[in-house]
């Protein structure tokens, strides 16, 4: 139970900007439909995530983030892989 749980809390998205040493902005989008008229639209929202080694991260890479205790004010989730290398947008 304890494992389907963490599996559930990670997140997918691509990197928006390496901020500074071991921090980089990780953006998720996505899509919901308003309760009422059925209309898709896209939300996006920003997190700081703590990385140890940003030399080899790259703008747009596809990176799955897990939760992790605060490290920050704003920081509280750690980088758990790179997905894919980059994306063609």
């Amino acid at each position: 139970m304890n494992n389907q749980n963490q599996q559930s809390s990670l997140k997918v998205g691509k990197i928006y900007k390496i901020s500074s040493k071991n921090t980089i902005q990780v953006i998720i989008e996505t899509i919901k439909a308003h309760p009422r008229y059925k209309k898709l639209y896209k939300v996006s929202k920003k997190y700081s995530v703590h990385c140890k080694d940003e030399t080899i991260l790259h703008k747009n890479m596809k990176v799955r983030i897990k939760p992790t205790r605060p490290l920050s004010k704003n920081k509280h989730w750690c980088l758990d892989t790179v997905i894919a290398e980059r994306d063609k947008k």
